[in-house]
């Protein structure tokens, strides 16, 4: 479990005063005045969390993570222990004091974040990837080229990594330095962005397995989708279309079952329901079709189309 989510972390700090007793109308951020209460300074190497602000560079800064529908989080493992950052949506902080006596020559005002850290919760230092890879990796499904991409991400944070423990011990000891806090904040940021961003393009799982791959690892229990698009005819339209890539069969029939939901209600009623076979569900299709003919008919004529295909079969019948 995150240090982020341990029950006394869920809400807002109690210290918190609201510095307007409502908001204007149509005013979405709330903000608030907050009297730290953090220790001047902690070991760096037992758990802590703590609600604190950052002080933000400029106003653009703050409006960047306080204008949001949720909170920012981040969950950084390393060989030390496993750092957590919460940055509050919808508030906007200021320090007006610390509990400890440690103020500040002016308030500042910034983000309202969540900062923790456990040194039970150690990991190595590489770059998290869904649990797709690891599965990959164990199955023996890599291929020379993969590991090499992997390796070279996992070499990446090595560097950022000394900063990163540099500015955690500077925080710590001196909790109450406002500058270095953003430092910090972004030492943690940092610690694995990947060096250009169709990095993080290559490494989406349809796109960096091959399709034997994604095959494979859909019968080893992962959750592969593909692209399956299916636009079905209402009563006054004359087109249906369906784009399908890397599609798994499986999909495909749960899509086009559940497709007649979103029709109009004259064509509702028994519709021909489609199935994957077991011995196939996980093989793909790449389709690209379009019909313009009356809307019934070009149902009929794709349900008996897809059920032509060696895995699909024909469903349950639809209840009426």
């Amino acid at each position: 479990m995150s240090c982020l989510d341990t029950p006394a972390t869920h809400s807002l700090p109690r210290q918190l005063r609201q510095t307007s007793p409502s908001k204007p109308p149509g005013e979405t951020v709330t903000s608030f005045e907050i009297t730290e209460s953090l220790p001047r300074e902690l070991p760096s190497d037992a758990p802590f969390a703590a609600w604190l602000v950052i002080p933000a560079r400029d106003a653009q800064e703050i409006r960047d993570y306080v204008y949001r529908a949720v909170d920012s989080t981040l969950d950084v493992v390393t060989p030390v222990g496993t750092f957590g950052l919460r940055i509050s949506a919808l508030v906007a902080a200021t320090r007006v004091g610390a509990k400890e006596g440690v103020h500040v020559d002016s308030p500042q005002k910034g983000v309202l974040a969540l900062l923790c850290f456990d040194p039970r919760q150690k990991g190595p230092l590489v770059y998290p990837l869904p649990s797709v890879f690891e599965t990959a990796r164990k199955a023996g499904l890599l291929t020379r080229a993969q590991q090499g991409i992997l390796a070279s991400n996992d070499r990446a944070p090595a560097q950022r990594y000394q900063v990163l423990l540099q500015e955690w011990a500077d925080f710590a000891k001196a909790t109450y330095v406002m500058p270095q806090r953003p430092r910090l904040m972004d030492a943690l940021l940092a610690l694995y962005v990947l060096p250009g961003t169709h990095l993080y393009a290559a490494l989406e799982p349809p796109r960096f397995f091959d399709r034997a791959q994604r095959i494979q690892l859909r019968k080893l229990g992962e959750s592969l989708p593909g692209q399956c698009q299916i636009l079905l005819p209402r009563s006054h339209e004359s087109r249906l279309a369906l784009e399908l890539r890397n599609c798994p069969l499986s999909q495909l029939a749960g899509d086009w079952n559940g497709a007649r939901t979103w029709t109009s209600p004259e064509l509702e009623g028994p519709v021909q329901r489609l199935a994957a076979t077991a011995a196939q569900q996980h093989e793909e299709l790449d389709l690209t079709l379009q019909l313009s003919m009356e809307p019934k008919a070009a149902r009929r004529v794709v349900s008996e189309m897809l059920r032509a295909l060696d895995g699909i079969a024909a469903g349950p019948a639809a209840r009426k």
